[in-house]
């Protein structure tokens, strides 16, 4: 089956108020081939976070937080197809968030990503 490997990026640019973005992931084999179809959104819009009772508008942690989705769901889309999936290491860092010493949102549902064998993360 072979190995492959998992990334998203994002990126935006502010145009009169709001933020013109795009935000994509995929899961590629070492031959240049796709494991699974990538993941892609571009849009148009204010990028807003909700955070308890509170809104936040930053469009760094909204993207980032869709690219570690799209991470998620291309990890759990790869099990099987590959023998070794490496996927971006940041993302456990994301398990947890030191500012406020608490899980974050990710973890609630990507903790089972760390019971597969075949999903390394690497730093």
């Amino acid at each position: 089956m072979g190995t492959a490997a998992i990334d998203s990026s994002w990126n935006f640019t502010p145009y009169q108020g709001f933020y013109l973005f795009a935000v994509e992931g995929v899961a590629i084999r070492f031959d240049g081939t796709f494991l699974t179809e990538p993941l892609f959104e571009t849009g148009f819009g204010l990028l807003k976070v909700e955070e308890g009772f509170g809104l936040i508008l930053d469009p760094r942690l909204e993207l980032q937080s869709r690219g570690i989705e799209y991470e998620y769901k291309l990890a759990k889309a790869c099990i099987g197809k590959a023998d070794l999936v490496l996927i971006d290491g940041s993302v456990l860092a994301r398990f947890h968030d030191c500012r406020k010493k608490r899980p974050v949102k990710f973890y609630e549902y990507a903790e089972d990503l760390t019971n597969e064998e075949s999903l390394v993360f690497v730093a």
